[in-house]
């Protein structure tokens, strides 16, 4: 799971590496939507830029807030 805690973000390459049925360009590409729609974003530690962690945005969070709270709704009726 993607969160905003440093502790527990994803490398880029255990995204990658996790679906090992897709092609990594595949979900590169993918990736790259869901950055350039603000659902995500790349962080750094310290000044190694290689190694990538994925945070997920406020919209992200935002929106899974909404979902979570709609699926419990339909559960409860």
């Amino acid at each position: 799971m993607l969160t905003s805690d440093t502790t527990n973000n994803l490398l880029e390459i255990e995204v990658v590496h996790a679906w090992t049925t897709s092609c990594p360009a595949t979900l590169h590409r993918k990736l790259d939507e869901l950055r350039e729609g603000g659902l995500i974003e790349q962080t750094f530690e310290g000044k190694n830029r290689r190694t990538k962690f994925l945070v997920p945005t406020k919209t992200a969070n935002t929106y899974f807030d909404r979902m979570s709270g709609a699926m419990q709704s339909a559960v409860n009726s």
